[in-house]
């Protein structure tokens, strides 16, 4: 990607690519990488990213899941310092808007190093909802996750898995919506 870059920062118009890292021969750069970088410089006008989503599934192949850009985990995070900085300022970690060029979600599984951080995203990127650090319910929800991994727990926690949870725990008290 660097050399196809710099190539046409030189004056080249033209690069060889793959596309899904399939192409005409292997060592070439991912050429949805390269016109994501390229329009990171505002070098290739309006281009829809999203349509690379529904390319991708008519392959049939399907894209997996750690694949650059448009994997399912390509914007995931695991680690409570990452979630933190997404609460806070999320450009530090996604440095374009990911969702609206990608049409991809930033997403987060909760393991035993998401922390509290990682439920306060979570629960906002899925019902909007923005709750404090010290919210008596997201901590007693914090506190029985932390249980399960301290007695064995191997596997990330979802949100198809958290849902229910984290609505009862919305419902149960004050909360401040996002935007209020």
């Amino acid at each position: 990607m660097a050399n196809s870059l710099a190539a046409v920062l030189a004056g080249c118009a033209a690069i060889n690519g793959t596309l899904l890292g399939k192409g005409e021969r292997t060592g070439n750069a991912l050429l949805e990488g390269v016109l994501l970088d390229l329009s990171g410089l505002g070098l290739s006008g309006d281009a829809d990213f999203t349509v690379l989503n529904d390319l991708y599934e008519t392959l049939g192949q399907g894209v997996p899941a750690q694949y650059p850009l448009f994997g399912r985990d390509a914007h995931r995070t695991r680690a409570g310092i990452h979630a933190d900085g997404l609460n806070k300022f999320w450009p530090m970690y996604a440095p374009f808007n990911v969702p609206a060029l990608l049409g991809r979600p930033l997403d987060l599984s909760l393991t035993k190093d998401s922390g509290v951080a990682g439920l306060i995203f979570l629960i906002r990127q899925h019902t909007g909802t923005e709750l404090t650090k010290d919210h008596t319910g997201l901590r007693a929800l914090h506190e029985s996750l932390t249980a399960e991994f301290d007695a064995g727990r191997q596997t990330a926690v979802e949100w198809e898995e958290l849902a229910e949870r984290a609505l009862k725990l919305l419902a149960a008290g004050p909360v401040v919506r996002s935007g209020s």
